[in-house]
C-alpha cells in the first residue's frame, strides 16, 4: 500500500452498494489494494460480489473504482462521504488491473457504513 493511503484515515476500510442494479442492493466491504492510474482505487472485496450479478464467469472478489463525477476525488483521500464511484474491470485480459484500460460494471455509492 502507498504512503498516501497508510496515513489517511478515510482509506480505511469502507463498503460500495449498487446504485443502478435493479436486484442486487447488497453492501460491500472494500479493502483498498493500491492507487492505479493516479486517482482510481484498487480494491479488494471481504464478500466477492456472486457471478450472476453481473453474468460474468465467476464471483468478483477485486474491482477498480473510479470517481463518478467530476470533482469527486478518491485519492489521496477520499473527497466526500457517501461517493459516488464507477466500478470497472479491465476492457480486456491485456490491460492488467493496474493500467487499465478499464470497462464500466456498474455505478456504486461507497459509504463508511
Amino acid at each position: 500500500m502507498s504512503p498516501e493511503l497508510t496515513q489517511s484515515s478515510d482509506m480505511a476500510n469502507f463498503f460500495i452498494k449498487s446504485i443502478e442494479h435493479r436486484t442486487y442492493h447488497v453492501k460491500h466491504e472494500c479493502v483498498v489494494r493500491e492507487v492505479v492510474d493516479g486517482n482510481k482505487l484498487l480494491v479488494d472485496l471481504v464478500q466477492a460480489i456472486p457471478m450472476w450479478v453481473y453474468d460474468s464467469d465467476k464471483d468478483l472478489d477485486v474491482v477498480v473504482l473510479a470517481p463518478r463525477y467530476e470533482g469527486s476525488t478518491l485519492t489521496p483521500t477520499i473527497s466526500e462521504w457517501p461517493c459516488i464511484v464507477n466500478i470497472c474491470l479491465p476492457k480486456d485480459s491485456s490491460g492488467g488491473w493496474t493500467s487499465g484500460p478499464w470497462r464500466l460494471l456498474d455505478i456504486a455509492e461507497a459509504s463508511k457504513i
